[in-house]
């Protein structure tokens, strides 16, 4: 599935919102950038790959909303 809306795309961070899925399950993030950190883009794309684990709200288990926490706090 491809996300179609992205909220925040900056170069530390990126927020998008994702259709109704299935909690409890394993899903797979994929990012493909060619972002490299200076004014130039790079020639080829990156892809990066993270497993996330989505927890249902209620049962405590994340997936929520929210911020992340401060980590100065």
């Amino acid at each position: 599935m491809k996300v179609s809306v992205i909220v925040h795309n900056a170069p530390s961070q990126l927020t998008i919102m994702l259709p109704a899925i299935e909690a409890g399950k394993l899903y797979a993030l994929s990012i493909t950038t060619q972002y490299s950190g200076s004014n130039k883009a790079l020639k080829t794309p990156r892809s990066y790959r993270f497993p996330i684990l989505l927890g249902d709200e209620n049962a405590g288990g994340g997936g929520g909303g929210g911020e992340a926490p401060d980590p100065a706090a």
